[in-house]
């Protein structure tokens, strides 16, 4: 429940911030209070592409997407939604955005100073290694994702199925979500809709998929794996073969 005078779905974003997880209810209460809340309509952009935003912003509800000028076409380069914190890297590196950062629909974001995260991180060091571990994550997601545009489209789609949160179905098997429309996967992936479709056929014909519309299911974790092996850190070998991980 959110305290006196926050408003709820402010306090739920908030909370759920992956970026500061280990934070006090009172340090997460002190970030809604100094935020300023911003509507962005779709197609507004949040930060522009080479500024250094003095501000992160936490996604209240509505969806917002990077988007890069490469060769004459724009690439997605990368995705967000409710109570993910956009611009950390870029505040608390003092560097550019290397995109624009768009909302794909209508927007509600909360704009928190950087300077307010900093004295948040002194106050509670917990908060602190919550953070160097999620820039850590994603560090991991941005080399995974140049390794996938790398590889066939094929291997693309597999590697990004594989980073999603899974629901484990037994006997191997699982499914995951996806959190976009296939027009924006295929963006994100570098690839065409018309290919994406292909790839997905692909995976289904050898038995190792079903698709739902956006729910994917997997129907052998292991022989689905091979299909990237490759291109994964060791620990995602690990965690790709052991269920018991999806649930601690």
């Amino acid at each position: 429940m959110a305290p006196e005078g926050v408003r709820e779905d402010v306090w739920d974003a908030l909370r759920s911030a992956l970026l500061w997880r280990e934070a006090s209810d009172e340090a997460v209460e002190w970030l809604a209070r100094v935020a300023e809340i911003a509507e962005f309509k779709r197609g507004e952009i949040l930060f522009a592409e080479g500024t250094c935003p003095e501000h992160v912003a936490v996604i209240i509800s509505g969806h917002v997407r990077g988007v890069h000028a490469s060769d004459g076409r724009y690439v997605v380069v990368d995705t967000n939604w409710p109570g993910e914190v956009i611009g950390p890297v870029a505040a608390f590196g003092e560097v550019p955005f290397e995109a624009d950062v768009e909302a794909v629909e209508d927007a509600t974001v909360a704009l928190i100073p950087v300077g307010t995260i900093k004295d948040l991180l002194t106050a509670e060091p917990a908060v602190a290694l919550s953070v160097i571990g999620e820039m850590a994550r994603r560090w991991v997601s941005v080399v995974n994702s140049n390794k996938r545009n790398a590889s066939d489209v094929t291997s693309r789609v597999v590697s990004y199925l594989e980073e999603l949160p899974r629901t484990w179905l037994g006997g191997g098997a699982y499914s995951v979500q996806i959190p976009m429309a296939r027009v924006e996967l295929a963006a994100l992936l570098g690839t065409t809709p018309e290919s994406l479709s292909r790839a997905c056929r692909s995976l289904q014909d050898e038995g190792l998929i079903e698709s739902h519309d956006r729910m994917i299911v997997v129907h052998d974790g292991a022989r689905f794996s091979a299909k990237s092996a490759v291109d994964r850190p060791a620990s995602q070998h690990a965690e790709a073969r052991s269920p018991l991980q999806a649930h601690r």
